[in-house]
This record gives structure tokens, sequence and C-alpha cells, in this order.
């Protein structure tokens, strides 16, 4: 299936699990995609967010040739990737990575 991130073509509360891979960077509007991906999140689910840590100098690197090539990717601090899913209402957590990456992840809550 091919669908934008920030209209994803599922009911609210599908999904137990969901995983972004090393790809947040590559979405149009990283803020809508994550509260769409919330959406589709069932309560007590959990969403997992891989990104690249841009602290690294191989990701600084990475970050000037994806501009050069016109890619428009934007790689968030870790930080601001919490930040965007905490507005939504979800309790998250950064977990660092031994290399190149880090994680955000989420628990949704029981809505009352």
């Amino acid at each position: 299936m091919q669908a934008r991130a920030e209209q994803l073509p599922f009911a609210e509360d599908t999904f137990d699990r969901i995983v972004v891979a090393d790809a947040l960077h590559h979405f149009f509007d990283q803020r809508d995609a994550i509260r769409d991906l919330l959406r589709i999140l069932k309560p007590e689910g959990r969403l997992v967010i891989e990104e690249p840590d841009r602290d690294h100098l191989i990701i600084k690197l990475l970050r000037v040739a994806e501009k050069i090539a016109l890619m428009r990717s934007h790689i968030h601090t870790m930080r601001e990737i919490l930040d965007m899913v905490v507005t939504e209402g979800v309790a998250a957590r950064i977990e660092k990575g031994s290399g190149f990456a880090s994680w955000v992840v989420a628990d949704k809550p029981l809505q009352p």
C-alpha cells in the first residue's frame, strides 16, 4: 500500500505497534505524520521512531549530501521529535543507540 504518512488510510486505533525506521526525516510534514500515526495506534499501543543522531559527524555529512541532492529531508533532534509526540498528549522517552541512531518510544494511554 502506498499513502502519505500525514493521511494514512486506516481507521483510528488500528495497530498495536508502529515502527518508523530511518524515515521520519523524509516525511513532508513530520508533525502531521506523528499526529496521524498516533491516531491509528490503539490505546496502550507503542510507537517507535528511529532516526539518525544528527550530532554524529557521519550524519552531519549525510545531511549536507542530501541538501546538495535536493532531497528536502529534515533530520530533527531527538528532543524535537519527543516534543512533537508529547504535544499530542502521549508519554514518550528517548533511548540512545550505540551507533548512528536513537529512538523515541511512545506509549499511547487508554482513553477514559
